[in-house]
């Protein structure tokens, strides 16, 4: 009885609010609201993404950035299609994967260039580029896009 006298005072005297996380615009020193108080942010103003403990994202730390565009048919009944992307980085991988996730031992790199094109017959349903820049070892990915 007392157990359950106790218990029915702690939740009549914790409010509901307070469970609640603090809303973004209450948040003082956290102006772009991505949890790293605003004097540690090496980022500032960034997108919702993911974001390390200096509150900048993968792309951002890479210093470059990546853009897809869709692949076309090298010629009618060809396997070869055009890859071709564009953006800001040096270096670019082409990867295929037979799953979004792009997992390690099931991703395909077809080719490293430093072209914003590529020629390839693909190895899985799915592909994305990853883009770098010398000297950085963070790298900029597109989304995975689906082959239909």
């Amino acid at each position: 009885m007392y157990l359950l006298s106790l218990l029915t005072f702690l939740s009549c005297s914790t409010p509901q609010d307070s469970l609640d996380p603090v809303p973004c615009a209450e948040r003082p020193g956290d102006q772009d609201c991505d949890g790293v108080p605003d004097t540690l942010d090496q980022c500032p103003d960034s997108d919702p993404a993911p974001k390390d403990a200096v509150g900048c994202t993968e792309q951002q730390m890479a210093g470059c950035q990546v853009n897809l565009y869709d692949p076309t048919p090298q010629a009618p009944g060809a396997e070869a299609m055009v890859f071709s992307w564009s953006g800001t980085c040096q270096t670019w991988l082409l990867q295929f994967s037979p799953d979004a996730d792009f997992l390690a031992g099931r991703t395909q790199t077809a080719v490293r260039t430093s072209f914003h094109t590529a020629t390839v017959v693909p190895g899985g349903r799915w592909w994305r580029v990853q883009g770098g820049m010398p000297g950085n070892s963070r790298v900029a990915s597109s989304e995975p896009r689906y082959l239909p």
